[in-house]
């Protein structure tokens, strides 16, 4: 048995003392958390950035607080309301499509402020659709006039290959549009004192002036420019393409023509199909519409010489089964000089526009009748729905024109000019006589 000494045992107790000490600092040490730096603010993803008028957006990050007074979002210069912030999650809803003024696509600018611990900014692009509306609508408004009044409104014409692809023309004039009329561009190569315009596809277009049928086969990007033969030196107001190489070319003279080729060759692919019996004055002819090659209708201006002073009366040409009848309305229809507008349905039924706004019905056999409803424009989609310009409103009918309701109102001044359909969509255009411009109006089923 070992015995220490009063000595031995007061070392031994202050070194076990220090011992004690040193293992309580180190496990102090070790019970530290270790110094960290905060994360920054910073987003690291959007939900999408292709989305519609009206949904939510959802940014993602780190470090963006709960405070939504400290953030700050626009897209463009539209500033938004923050649904909520969950320091990793910022939300916030797109504006409606009635607060950005534009239908279809475009790229808007998103700017995201946050003024946290540190500041924060950045800015995105996102795509934002505007889906067209149901029913009619104001889809384009434009700079200067249609600068065409009388019977030449027939010359301004709108037509559509597809949903999307169509073609406006207009005095010295033809623009493109790839989004259904949305916005409008010139092509890329042109002609001057174009006088119609007919559509065949997406990629073929005819298109007539003084003495010359211009053809594009590639959607306008290039043309080619084919004269009539000799001595038809004629203003060209109407066509009717049977192909997209042939069918009939109307001239305001009093004549209309038979194309079968694409060369316009004299002899063999281009030939009078009618001569008016008023043909050689300046004005004969001013509107065509044909169901086919051998069926149509003319509109025009006629000298009644049966009276005395001789009057202008409107003059028409049907084209039934491949035989033409041609004669002056009488003084009991209308009153009016002339026909601006003409539309056929069939062999026995179209409609008419006179130049006192009269809208008339033509149900075979040389009977017309005045339809209840005046009209600047008219268009039928059959043989009982049709659609009516007149007094800053576009009114309908479903019995064939017997009674119209209005469906749709212009603004003040707006005046129709002519009416177009494609796969049950319709595009009015027009010029406005008091604050200027021209305009296009639309309806969606």
């Amino acid at each position: 048995m070992l015995i220490l000494s009063p000595v031995h045992r007061r070392r031994t107790s202050a070194a076990a003392v220090l011992a004690i000490l040193l293992l309580l600092v180190a496990c102090k040490k070790n019970e530290q958390t270790p110094t960290t730096t905060p994360p920054a603010t910073t987003i690291t993803s959007l939900s999408s950035q292709i989305l519609n008028a009206g949904d939510p957006l959802l940014l993602r990050g780190k470090a963006l607080g709960t405070d939504a007074s400290i953030v700050a979002i626009q897209l463009d210069t539209i500033v938004l309301k923050v649904d909520r912030c969950q320091d990793s999650l910022v939300a916030v809803t797109l504006p409606p499509a009635s607060q950005l003024h534009y239908y279809g696509s475009r790229t808007l600018t998103l700017s995201v402020t946050i003024n946290g611990k540190t500041r924060y900014t950045n800015t995105y692009n996102l795509t934002v659709k505007c889906p067209e509306p149901k029913g009619w609508f104001d889809l384009y408004r434009g700079n200067g006039v249609l600068n065409y009044v009388g019977f030449e409104s027939a010359c301004i014409s709108l037509a559509f290959a597809d949903d999307t692809i169509g073609y406006m023309h207009y005095k010295d004039n033809l623009l493109k549009t790839t989004d259904g009329g949305l916005s409008w561009q010139h092509p890329d190569f042109h002609y001057g004192n174009a006088l119609c315009m007919s559509v065949f596809d997406t990629a073929t277009v005819w298109s007539g002036d003084l003495g010359f049928v211009n053809i594009t086969r590639d959607g306008a990007r290039s043309w080619t420019n084919h004269r009539l033969p000799a001595g038809l030196n004629d203003l060209i107001i109407g066509q009717y393409m049977t192909g997209p190489t042939t069918g009939l070319i109307a001239g305001a003279a009093g004549r209309i023509y038979r194309v079968t080729g694409a060369s316009f060759d004299t002899t063999s692919e281009f030939t009078q199909d009618y001569q008016s019996k008023w043909a050689g004055s300046s004005l004969v002819w001013g509107s065509l519409s044909a169901v086919d090659a051998d069926n149509l209708l003319l509109g025009g201006v006629g000298t009644d010489k049966t009276v005395f002073p001789a009057v202008y009366r409107p003059l028409v040409a049907v084209k039934t089964n491949g035989v033409y009848d041609e004669y002056l309305l009488p003084s009991g229809v209308t009153a009016a000089t002339g026909l601006t507008q003409v539309q056929m349905i069939y062999n026995a039924l179209g409609f008419a526009v006179t130049s006192d706004n009269d809208l008339l019905k033509y149900t075979g056999n040389r009977t017309w009748t005045v339809l209840p409803q005046k009209a600047t424009a008219a268009l039928f989609t059959d043989e009982l729905t049709g659609y009516a310009a007149y007094n800053e409103k576009i009114y309908k009918s479903t019995d064939g024109g017997q009674t119209w309701s209005p469906v749709w109102s212009l603004r003040s001044g707006d005046v129709v000019i002519n009416f177009t359909t494609r796969n049950g969509r319709l595009w009015a255009i027009g010029n406005n006589q008091t604050a200027g411009g021209w305009f296009i109006e639309k309806y969606n089923p």
